[in-house]
């Protein structure tokens, strides 16, 4: 088997994508080097080595397999902070289907990207599947107005949106 069957055979394996490869060959034609870098080797040396040159290409090698390693322990990390955030974002969705008030949540674009069982019920009815993902206001526009509010609930509560009071109150 040949230096550059080696590295192309190592680049298919599982753990190819993250091995350091350092070909030492006897060919030395710009073509060969260029093969074996498309091959998959990371670094080349020319024989006959020379052993500066070896410990320089394997200090490099050794810097990018801890890189590769941080890499690897930062991309652990990112899929456990992705998990955690899939669990409290269940939790939180649990806790407000049990709220006794109608919840909507919506993205920072203003689009519906959660309703609790009982805004379904009052606020959507049969139309949930066409209001996720869509815009508040656009939502909201299909309603006629509603009578107007009684006092004490303008002073009690300040909403956020007119269309979300009108129809809790409706």
């Amino acid at each position: 088997m040949s230096g550059l069957e080696l590295c192309q055979r190592t680049r298919t394996t599982p753990t190819g994508s993250v091995a350091v490869v350092l070909v030492i060959t006897s060919r030395h034609s710009k073509e060969d080097l260029e093969a074996l870098l498309a091959a998959g080797a990371d670094d080349y040396l020319i024989k006959p080595v020379d052993v500066s040159s070896l410990r320089i290409s394997l200090a490099i090698a050794q810097q990018r397999i801890q890189i590769l390693q941080e890499r690897l322990t930062a991309q652990d990390r990112v899929e456990e902070m992705i998990e955690q955030l899939e669990d409290s974002n269940e939790d939180l969705q649990s806790f407000l289907h049990q709220l006794p008030l109608g919840t909507a949540l919506t993205d920072r674009d203003g689009r519906i990207t959660f309703l609790n069982q009982l805004a379904v019920e009052r606020l959507f009815a049969d139309r949930t599947e066409t209001v996720l993902n869509q815009s508040w206001r656009r939502s909201c526009k299909r309603w006629k107005p509603l009578p107007k509010r009684r006092p004490q609930t303008e002073k009690k509560y300040r909403p956020a949106s007119r269309c979300a009071v009108d129809t809790a109150i409706g």
